[in-house]
């Protein structure tokens, strides 16, 4: 619903809660990265603390 409502928004903003509709759209399943390279991605970022 967030996304269709302020699609033209261009201020920074936050969600403090979502719930998930159902599956992503196809285009989107595939450009975006899995949960084990964003893992990957993470733990190899020097920058990161912790």
């Amino acid at each position: 619903m967030a996304e269709y409502a302020l699609s033209e928004n261009v201020q920074p903003m936050g969600v403090a809660e979502y719930r998930v509709l159902g599956p992503l759209p196809e285009p989107l399943q595939t450009s975006l990265p899995s949960i084990e390279q964003l893992e990957k991605e993470l733990a190899d970022d020097p920058t990161r603390a912790g």
